[in-house]
């Protein structure tokens, strides 16, 4: 995916589905922000579509986990919202706490005052996602002896 760290202002991602936890958005409290930039792009947005709406930006605050992750990959500073389960919470505990351009925040309130405290992009999402999950899909291989070959994994059966 190509990478466009550089921009201005933020796009608000927001849900407007039965996961949205009803957060209240007023574009013009958020550093950057507009109502032309602020749409549920991830519910019926390709990924041509995500890239072309987010490539001008700095920010991204998101409370979709798949637009949050683009922007991530896009190389652009992103604040995490909660849904109304703990799905990018936990995502964002597991995977992201330590990545210096991602944050989470409770509300939009608190996206806004994270934004300057996010820092340098300098964490290759690609690479830390293989050096987690290459070593846990091979466990989990292992653990299944299934004989299931998987990309570069094998393995064999149990008896």
């Amino acid at each position: 995916m190509p990478k466009y760290p550089d921009g201005q202002g933020t796009f608000l991602i927001v849900r407007q589905d039965a996961e949205s936890i009803g957060l209240t958005i007023d574009p013009t409290t958020v550093p950057g922000a507009s109502p032309s930039r602020l749409a549920d792009l991830t519910l019926e947005s390709t990924i041509p579509e995500l890239v072309s709406a987010l490539a001008p930006v700095e920010f991204v605050i998101s409370d979709r986990l798949h637009g949050g992750l683009v922007a991530l990959l896009l190389g652009k500073k992103a604040i995490l919202l909660p849904v109304d389960y703990h799905k990018i919470r936990s995502f964002y505990e597991t995977w992201l706490v330590n990545v210096p351009s991602v944050g989470f925040a409770r509300d939009v309130t608190d996206a806004a005052r994270l934004l300057p405290e996010l820092g340098d992009r300098t964490v290759d999402l690609t690479e830390l996602f293989r050096a987690y999950a290459d070593p846990a899909l091979d466990d989990v291989l292992s653990r299944l002896g299934s004989g299931i070959a998987h990309g570069r994994h094998t393995v064999g059966a149990r008896s």
